[in-house]
C-alpha cells in the first residue's frame, strides 16, 4: 500500500519526520518496505519570473532574460526556448544545481555573454518528454518557491506491507486511525455534504439485489450534467503522490476515495444502461463481459455481476465494462458504493485471473460501516471538479444488516497470555485509541465493540490481546526467565524428542527447513504414483501448484532441494520436522506420530521410536535429505 506522508497528514495532525514515521508504523505491525522522497532530483530548482527579455547581441534564436528567484536581485541567463515570454514563471536552476541525469548546471559563456542559470523543460526535469518549450507554471506561484512544492513533489512515499488480516489499512484513513493512540490526536474526516440540487433519484434509477450473499450491500448516488475533462491540479498531485496516473476528473475521484478512505467506487454512464437501472445478479454459467482491459472474460454460475436490465456491466468488487465506462461525451453518472463478500471476490478474480486495486480491498475485506460517508464523499468531489449537480437521495439496498460484534475481555487473561498487567485505564487507552469501544460488566470483565473495519479480523479474546501486545509494543513486552511450554497433544515427552533431534542433526551439520503445508497433486502422483495418497484439496487454492494439504512431508522437501540445485547449490542436508495431512490414519507417511520413524530414499539416517496416534486430520513428521556430490568439501557422517 502507497502512502503519501503530506496526505495523511491532511487527515490527522503529528510531528513525526518521514523516518519517524516509518518506524512508528513498523514497530505496530505494519513494516514500511520502501520510502521515497518525492522531489528527489528537483532540489535548487525554484520558481522564477521572466522580469526582463532581452535579444542576444550574437544569436538570433538566443535571449537574454533577466530572472527574478526571490532573493531580492536578479540573475540573468541566456534561454532558447520559443515560449519564454516576459512576466511569465519558469522552473529556474541555479549554478551547482544537478539536473536528473547527471546533468550539472555551471556558470557559463554563450556566445561570449555569461549565463548564472538555466531555465528548464519538463524533459530537463526529468517530468515528461516535453521538450518543445520551458516548463509554464501558474500565475500563482511566488518566486523564489521550491519547484518541488509547487508541482506537489515536496512529499514522501511511504511503501507498506500489509498483511492479509488487515484490510482497514489499505488506505490513508487506515494508516491515519493507527496513529491515533501515539499522537494524542484524533483523526479529521474530510468533508462528505452534498448540495442536492437535482431530481429525486428514484425518478432516476433503481437498484435491485438478486444475489445477497455476493452483495450484502449496494448503495448508488446520480450526478447529472457533469463535463468530463481534465482533473485540477491538487487531485492529480494527490494520485501521482501514491503512484496513479489521471485518467479524466470523474474516474479520478473515485480512485482518489479508494487510497484516502479505503472504499472501492465505480462509476457507470447512466445512460449506456439499458432501461437506466442495476441488477446486482449471479452471472449465467457462459456468460462473457468485456472489461476494461478489452478483454472477453467467460463468467460461470459462482461469480456475482452488476447488470442492467440486459447484460453484465461490471464483475463485481473487480473490474466494469468497457462500454458502460464514463468517457468525454458522459453527461448523467451513476456512482456505485457496494460491499461484495471477500470469499465470493476472492474466488472471482482468481478464477478469470483478473486482480484490481478494487478486487485487492474487496477480498480482504472493506468497511461496511463508512460507505454512506465514502458514497457522499465521492458524490461531492465529483460535482466539484466537473460543473456536476447531485441528485435528491441515496439508494441503499442493505436486506440483511451485518451484525456488529461485541467481544469480552479479561485483564486477568491479558496479563496470563502476554506475561504483564494491563490496567483497565491502558486497555481502554490503547483499544478506543483505535476506534474499539470499551464498556465494563460486573465481574470486572470489559466489554469491547469492534469498529465496523475490523470485523472480519478481530472476532474473540486472544485477538484484542494480540491487538494490546501490538499496539504497546512487542519490544515492551518482557519475556520472563521462565517459560511455560504448552506442548502439542503429544505432550512435553514428545516436545523434548524433537528438540532432542533438532539438537542432533543441526550438530551432524545438517539445516532445518520450513516448507509450505501446500503442495502439487500431480507431483505428488508423480513421487508415489497413482492412488498412494488421496490428499485433501483446496478450494481456493493460492497457485495451481499448491492446489492440496501435503500428505508427506517429501514432496516438498524434495522441491526445496530442486530450488537449490537449480541455484547450483549441491551440498545439501536438509531436514524437516512438520505436520502432514491425510484422511485417514492408514495412509499415513512412515515417520509420522503414530510410529516416529523417517526412512525414505535418500535419507541418511533412521529415526524411530513410540508416541501417540495422530489426529484423522494431520500428524507429525520428520523427513531427512543428505545428499554429497563428487568433490564436495564436506564428507558425510
Amino acid at each position: 500500500m502507497n502512502i503519501s506522508y503530506n496526505w495523511l497528514k491532511s487527515l490527522i495532525d503529528f510531528d513525526l519526520a518521514p523516518h519517524e514515521l516509518a518506524e512508528r508504523l513498523t514497530m505496530s505491525g505494519h513494516a514500511v518496505e520502501e520510502m521515497s522522497y518525492l522531489g528527489e532530483g528537483l532540489e535548487g530548482i525554484v520558481v522564477g519570473r521572466a522580469a526582463c527579455i532581452r535579444p542576444h547581441p550574437d544569436a538570433d534564436k538566443l535571449k537574454l532574460v533577466e530572472v527574478d528567484y526571490g532573493r531580492g536581485e536578479n540573475v540573468e541567463v541566456v534561454c532558447g526556448a520559443p515560449n519564454v515570454k516576459q512576466g511569465g514563471l519558469y522552473p529556474l536552476a541555479l549554478q551547482g544545481t544537478a539536473l536528473p541525469g547527471g546533468f550539472k548546471v555551471k556558470k557559463t559563456k554563450i556566445r561570449g555573454v555569461e549565463s548564472c542559470g538555466m531555465l528548464c523543460s519538463e524533459a530537463e526535469l526529468g517530468l515528461s518528454d516535453d521538450a518543445a518549450g520551458l516548463m509554464e507554471l501558474d500565475s500563482g506561484c511566488k518566486p523564489g518557491t521550491p519547484l518541488a512544492a509547487v508541482i506537489g513533489r515536496d512529499d514522501w512515499l511511504l511503501v507498506l506491507e500489509i498483511t492479509a488480516n488487515r484490510g482497514d489499512m489499505w488506505s490513508h484513513l487506515g494508516a491515519a486511525r493507527e496513529l491515533q493512540p501515539f499522537t494524542g490526536r484524533k483523526l479529521t474526516l474530510p468533508p462528505s455534504d452534498c448540495d442536492e440540487r437535482g431530481p429525486e433519484i428514484e425518478s432516476l434509477t433503481s437498484v435491485k439485489i438478486e444475489d445477497p450473499v455476493g452483495c450484502p450491500r449496494y448503495m448508488a448516488r446520480v450526478i447529472l450534467d457533469v463535463k468530463v475533462g481534465p482533473s485540477p491540479r491538487w487531485l492529480v498531485e494527490r494520485l501521482e503522490a501514491v503512484g496513479q496516473r489521471s485518467i479524466n476528473n470523474v474516474v479520478d475521484v473515485t480512485n482518489y476515495v479508494l487510497f484516502e478512505l479505503g472504499q472501492p467506487l465505480h462509476t457507470f454512464d447512466m445512460d449506456k444502461l439499458k432501461e437506466k437501472r442495476i441488477v446486482v445478479r449471479k452471472a449465467g454459467e457462459g456468460e462473457t463481459i468485456l472489461t476494461l482491459d478489452e478483454l472477453a472474460r467467460r463468467l460461470t454460475a459462482k461469480m456475482t455481476v452488476i447488470a442492467d436490465a440486459r447484460k453484465p456491466v461490471a464483475v463485481a468488487g473487480v473490474m466494469g465494462e468497457k462500454f458502460s465506462e464514463v468517457d468525454e461525451n458522459t453527461s448523467r453518472v451513476l456512482l456505485e458504493c457496494a460491499y461484495f463478500d471477500p470469499v465470493t471476490n476472492r474466488r472471482t478474480s482468481r478464477a478469470l485471473g483478473l486482480f484490481s486495486e478494487a478486487s485487492r480491498r474487496f477480498e480482504r475485506g472493506t468497511d461496511y460501516g463508512l460507505m454512506p460517508f465514502a458514497v457522499d464523499r465521492a458524490a461531492r468531489l465529483i460535482a466539484e471538479v466537473s460543473s456536476g449537480t447531485v441528485a435528491k437521495g441515496v439508494i441503499d439496498i442493505y436486506p440483511s444488516p451485518i451484525q456488529g460484534k461485541v467481544v469480552e475481555l479479561r485483564p486477568s487473561r491479558v496479563k496470563r497470555v502476554l506475561g504483564v498487567e494491563f490496567d483497565e485505564s491502558e486497555i481502554r487507552k490503547w483499544l478506543e485509541g483505535v476506534d474499539f469501544r470499551v464498556a465494563k460488566k460486573k465481574g470486572g470483565v470489559l466489554e469491547v465493540q469492534v469498529p465496523t473495519c475490523r470485523t472480519l479480523d478481530v472476532s474473540r479474546e486472544e485477538d484484542l490481546i494480540e491487538e494490546l501486545a501490538r499496539l504497546r509494543g512487542y519490544d515492551r513486552i518482557p519475556v520472563p526467565s521462565r517459560m511455560d511450554i504448552t506442548p502439542e497433544a503429544g505432550g512435553r515427552e514428545n516436545y523434548n524428542r524433537e528438540m532432542n533431534l533438532r539438537h542432533a542433526l543441526s550438530g551432524m551439520g545438517f539445516q532445518e527447513v520450513m516448507t509450505t503445508s501446500f503442495a502439487d497433486s500431480q507431483f505428488i502422483e508423480k513421487i508415489y504414483g497413482p492412488g498412494r495418497f488421496a490428499p485433501m484439496k483446496l478450494e481456493s487454492p493460492i497457485s495451481s501448484d499448491e492446489d492440496v494439504l501435503r500428505p508427506s512431508l517429501f514432496p516438498t522437501l524434495l522441491a526445496c532441494v530442486k530450488r537449490n540445485l537449480n541455484q547450483r547449490n549441491r551440498n545439501l542436508r536438509l531436514f524437516e520436522i512438520g505436520n502432514v495431512f491425510t484422511r485417514s490414519l492408514e495412509k499415513r507417511e512412515p515417520g509420522s506420530r503414530n510410529t516416529w520413524e523417517s526412512r525414505l530414499p535418500g535419507a541418511s539416517v533412521p529415526f524411530t521410536g513410540a508416541g501417540p496416534p495422530a489426529s484423522s486430520i494431520f500428524s507429525r513428521s520428520r523427513v531427512c535429505w543428505n545428499r554429497f556430490f563428487p568433490g564436495s568439501s564436506s564428507q558425510p557422517r
